[in-house]
């Protein structure tokens, strides 16, 4: 993969001091990369499994408030919600 490097302005601080904060930004940095790298995949996954699918956005809105209510009920009975 081709890598790009990003350069952030800190104020002055130990040499030790940056080279973890160095480590903990790429870490991060890393992190973020793959969740957005997942995300994608995911999404491309999603709608080849969807395209000759008969599911409407109106289908999927009932199907939400459906999961909402059914959730509001199990709370309700635990004494979690009024």
């Amino acid at each position: 993969m081709e890598e790009e490097t990003i350069v952030i302005k800190i104020p002055k601080i130990e040499e030790k001091e940056k080279e973890s904060l160095k480590k903990e930004l790429e870490r991060i940095a890393r992190k973020k990369i793959n969740k957005l790298i997942t995300l994608k995949m995911l999404q491309k996954k999603w709608e080849e499994m969807l395209k000759n699918s008969k599911i409407t956005d109106e289908d999927c809105i009932n199907w939400q408030k459906e999961a909402r209510k059914g959730r509001y009920e199990e709370l309700k009975k635990l004494g979690l919600v009024d």
